[in-house]
């Protein structure tokens, strides 16, 4: 009873908190809708009837926990596979846990990215935007040290491609960079 509570909390932030991720796991929030709703009936059941005995005894409610616990497991390797292609597409992703990186595919804007930089990039504190866009235009450190990128990156599309993006240019400007110290 008491696991299925809590996988369920777990996935109710996911699926109910986040509309991005609901549209890319349509399949998997479709089917934790109808687990909410079967997961609301008991509770609603659960409260008319006070006594513990009779709420654990009810008729079928052994068979229904078996059967949401099964379904939220499903969910919950559904979002597991998500995630992992997400790792994929962007491996810095493995240097952070899944609840981080919910926030970040969740989050409002690029901005969901920055407090977790330091996770994904070494010594890497925050990314530096153009004011009042989603330009990226450098990467400063923890001890505000600072450098500009040679060509800004548009925080545009999936996360995981902007990332790549920015990747790519941090290594191509330190590359320019360094060798305009060495000359």
């Amino acid at each position: 009873w008491m696991e299925v509570q809590r996988s369920w909390m777990y996935l109710e932030i996911i699926f109910i908190g986040s509309e991005d991720i609901r549209e890319q796991l349509a399949k998997q929030a479709e089917a934790f809708d109808k687990i909410d709703e079967d997961w609301a009936k008991i509770m609603n059941e659960t409260a008319k009837k006070r006594n513990v005995l009779e709420a654990c005894l009810h008729e079928g409610r052994l068979n229904m926990l078996r059967s949401l616990e099964k379904r939220l497991n499903e969910c919950q390797k559904g979002l597991s596979n998500y995630l992992e292609t997400k790792r994929d597409a962007f491996p810095r992703f493995f240097f952070i846990s899944d609840d981080e990186l919910l926030a970040i595919l969740g989050g409002n804007g690029a901005s969901s990215v920055q407090q977790y930089m330091q996770n994904m990039f070494e010594n890497c504190e925050l990314l530096v935007f153009k004011d009042g866009t989603n330009l990226i235009t450098g990467m400063m450190s923890k001890e505000t040290e600072s450098y500009q990128f040679n060509t800004p990156i548009p925080a545009e599309g999936p996360v995981e491609k902007w990332l790549n993006h920015v990747k790519d240019e941090m290594r191509r400007t330190l590359k320019t960079k360094t060798k305009q110290g060495v000359f």
